[in-house]
């Protein structure tokens, strides 16, 4: 079992102290089986997801767990990473939120709170006196666990929407919501065949791209009624008859 005891500033100042619970006054709020679940989800942040930095340039190895987070407009970037022996929480941002990085591409939690935990962590990994830490592990999850457990890691990656540098987390959002409906391989012939125009915003260029898939299915629908409609006076009798 873990506690929070006290919170300490930097120079060991006592700020606040907690009284630990009584044992029997537990309540269960997570089963077990939900739990490994939500570790082996986390992990894959890491291994393959908006984390993965710590692995391939931290050279972090070993059981660790994570989560980004980025609020809106790129003002606030969170990232908490933990394993079994410990958890830490890093925030980059500003007392007011109108302070903030002009782009997600800069300001989202992978490019400022990540490298932040981390240069922390390599600091932790390189003491001695940390080595439990280091080589900290969960137990392996039950085999049901393991089988629920047993998916493609991610779905098919959308394509790239070209220059988004200056788009915000609306505007990423109400694009992805546009073009849903749209499959990956469609939308990406679509994106070749209809690039960005200079100073189009997010919102337009993805009604335009819709507007042009809708168009496009129509075309293929009338296309089909007219091919069904002669193959039925040509060879209508050959394919009910064979005459």
């Amino acid at each position: 079992l873990h506690y929070l005891d006290r919170i300490e500033t930097a120079s060991g100042e006592i700020i606040a102290e907690f009284e630990r619970p009584r044992r029997s006054g537990f309540e269960k709020v997570l089963e077990p089986g939900h739990a490994d679940m939500m570790l082996s989800i986390m992990q894959s942040v890491v291994d393959s997801g908006t984390a993965r930095s710590l692995r391939t340039s931290f050279g972090l190895h070993g059981t660790l767990m994570g989560k980004t987070g980025t609020t809106q407009n790129q003002s606030d970037g969170w990232f908490i990473g933990y394993n079994s022996e410990l958890v830490t929480g890093v925030w980059v941002g500003a007392e007011q939120p109108q302070i903030h990085f002009r782009t997600l591409y800069r300001g989202q939690a992978a490019k400022t709170a990540l490298p932040i935990f981390g240069d922390y962590m390599k600091q932790i990994y390189r003491d001695k006196r940390f080595r439990h830490i280091r080589y900290a592990k969960y137990e392996t999850p039950p085999e049901m666990v393991l089988a629920l457990l047993d998916c493609p890691p991610f779905l098919p990656e959308m394509p790239v929407v070209w220059n988004m540098d200056d788009a915000s987390v609306d505007e990423i959002t109400v694009w992805s919501r546009t073009v849903d409906a749209i499959a990956p391989e469609e939308l990406e012939a679509l994106l070749h065949e209809n690039p960005r125009r200079r100073n189009e915003s997010l919102r337009n260029y993805a009604n335009r791209i819709r507007r042009k898939y809708e168009r496009q299915g129509n075309r293929d629908e009338r296309r089909q009624q007219r091919k069904d409609f002669w193959e039925a006076i040509l060879f209508g009798e050959k394919k009910d008859g064979g005459n």
